[in-house]
């Protein structure tokens, strides 16, 4: 036994927050997991996923001070220089991910980064046209195009966590920051997103895609799990429109077939002035699947896919082409989806009249990882068609939370998030990443029936592992990507009040919801 748990005032404490009634999730496993036989979604092996929950308390810290910590977060002195070392490591990506070019490395001088973003917390990445409108004069595109990858991640149980002190909800952050929502986690030349535009000397210049600019193309640009309200207040239903997952999934009826489609995606988007607008005419390729299964389960209602796979699920879009996911997270992952589009205003500028192209492809997240036949070579069709075009390169960027299992182009800012000012930059790092190994052991072993039948969890988790999870009001995930801003956001003029009660509260009642079948 773990020398605290000998402590008969420590196990009291620890009782407090010790799961009851453990044979309930005993008996939903049971019940609804007759027909399995080995793994739920993709996990790795059991040894693999145990290594990754076992943890060593760092130098000078115990059990005791672990639930110390569980409550609030501030500073904690004696963890300021903890170094971990991270067991989940970035993989090789592919090959259309390329290095930001020497004189672009600070992305300092590119117009698009040299104004602040007015969102708080995890979204202080985000770059929205409603504070660019100086910059959007500047440019004055008559076509913008966009490139988005919509993940639908799965997480263990039949809700956000196993038991009041094993708790998973934590988990969905690290895949939420990097949605389109919270900021720009692949940039490209400006001369693809914005090809007719006044770009000057800027046209290979490292750009992102405006992150308020047709949020329903490619799935919910606010990260969202199903059954849960989104920023309007509304519930998500996945079973119901298509725009959660940004595929046409109710529009086909033959999985191994490409079909083209008429004003099926109308591209909503909300102005900067509040006015919500749709494209006048509108195309939708979308690509076969080869997959009959994976249409119609991710169509179900949340109810009926709980009771298949014994999993929730939820939605990630962010911008750019699919990450090659180390093999720990991929666990969190049940399907990929592909968007492309091209939109063409009608006058330079003014996007209140225009026309919409999008293409779309989707794949199960175990056939991208594995490069399965025939799945993957028939997914990867719509990426080798885009990547024909010369002005196509993707930008994968990085911070020092994220660079150690994603990779990508490591952008060190000169300036610290709020979280990094409050508990500092290694702690905060060093246990954002210590929670990424244990959040990923969890998810592999719940995904493993041999696991799930036998005695109650926390008795098979290693006691040091466990007691350092209590600490997660110290978990933050906002870290700057660019450099402090030389210049003041550029509002709209007619900037509607209600944005930056989202940007900053992350609710908007009084903005018009977005409609899409």
């Amino acid at each position: 036994m773990n020398n605290d748990l000998q402590n008969t005032a420590f196990r009291e404490r620890w009782a407090y927050i010790a799961e009851p009634g453990w044979e309930v999730n005993r008996e939903v496993f049971n019940r609804v997991g007759r027909r399995r036989t080995k793994v739920l979604n993709c996990a790795i092996p059991l040894a693999h996923a145990k290594r990754l929950t076992n943890t060593v308390f760092p130098a000078g810290w115990h059990a005791d001070k672990c639930l110390v910590a569980s409550v609030g977060r501030k500073a904690r002195p004696e963890l300021e220089n903890w170094e971990y070392t991270p067991q989940i490591r970035a993989v090789p990506q592919l090959p259309f991910f390329k290095s930001l070019p020497s004189e672009n490395s600070l992305l300092a001088l590119s117009p698009w980064f040299q104004s602040p973003s007015q969102a708080t917390g995890i979204a202080i990445n985000a770059r929205h046209l409603r504070y660019h409108y100086q910059l959007w004069n500047e440019l004055r595109p008559k076509t913008l195009r966009g490139v988005h990858t919509t993940l639908v991640y799965v997480t263990p149980q039949l809700g956000y966590s196993l038991a009041p002190h094993i708790k998973l909800d934590e988990a969905f952050h690290y895949f939420a920051a990097l949605s389109r929502w919270a900021g720009p986690v692949q940039l490209f030349p400006a001369n693809y997103l914005y090809p007719d535009a006044s770009l000057g000397s800027a046209q290979r210049a490292p750009a992102p895609i405006f992150s308020d600019l047709l949020p329903w193309v490619g799935g919910s640009s606010f990260p969202l799990i199903d059954g849960t309200p989104d920023p309007w207040g509304k519930i998500a239903r996945f079973e119901g429109p298509d725009y959660f997952y940004g595929y046409p999934f109710n529009a086909l009826t033959n999985p191994v077939e490409d079909i083209t489609l008429q004003q099926r995606i109308l591209g909503s988007t909300i102005l900067p002035n509040g006015q919500l607008t749709q494209a006048r005419v509108s195309e939708t390729r979308a690509y076969a699947t080869l997959d009959a299964e994976l249409n119609r389960t991710l169509k179900m209602d949340r109810g009926a896919f709980q009771d298949l796979h014994c999993l929730a699920r939820g939605v990630v879009t962010h911008d750019g082409l699919p990450f090659q996911l180390p093999v720990e997270m991929q666990t969190a992952v049940f399907a990929i989806v592909l968007t492309a589009w091209e939109l063409e205003m009608d006058h330079p500028g003014n996007l209140t009249s225009f026309t919409l192209k999008t293409r779309h492809a989707a794949i199960r997240g175990y056939n991208f990882y594995q490069r399965n036949e025939p799945y993957y070579p028939n997914f990867m069709r719509l990426v080798h068609e885009l990547a024909q075009g010369p002005e196509f390169e993707v930008y994968p960027l990085a911070t020092h939370l994220t660079h150690s299992w994603l990779g990508g182009n490591l952008c060190l800012s000169n300036q610290q998030s709020g979280s990094e000012k409050t508990l500092g930059p290694q702690f905060m790092r060093s246990y954002y990443h210590q929670q990424l190994d244990w959040f990923m052991g969890v998810f592999n072993l719940w995904n493993n029936v041999e696991f799930r039948k036998g005695t109650d969890l926390e008795d098979q988790l290693e006691f040091a592992g466990l007691a350092m999870h209590q600490m997660q009001p110290h978990l933050a995930f906002d870290s700057h990507y660019f450099q402090r801003p030389l210049k003041r956001a550029s509002f709209w003029p007619d900037l509607h009040p209600e944005w930056l009660r989202l940007d900053q509260e992350w609710r908007a009642d009084e903005l018009p919801q977005l409609g899409e079948r």
